[in-house]
């Protein structure tokens, strides 16, 4: 594996690595913040879900959730 990388890498500048280095950087942020996104969602869903099932009301605990999830949501973007 490592021989490969030095063969993709050999004919680089070292500005050209650094600019290579952060669209990796990138790539990983962005899966990071869709994995927590989905995560997120889940587990408002669930806790939601279960507040049906037990015919239990939605509180004002609830709400601010879903609040706090659609403000994240809308300022991640």
């Amino acid at each position: 594996m490592a021989s490969a990388v030095a063969q993709l890498t050999a004919g680089l500048t070292p500005a050209q690595l650094l600019v290579l280095q952060d669209q990796n950087h990138d790539a990983e942020v962005y899966t990071y913040a869709i994995v927590f996104s989905v995560l997120t969602i889940f587990a408002v869903v669930v806790r939601v879900t279960s507040r049906h099932m037990k015919s239990v009301a939605v509180g004002i605990d609830d709400v601010l959730v879903m609040i706090a999830l659609v403000i994240t949501r809308n300022c991640s973007h």
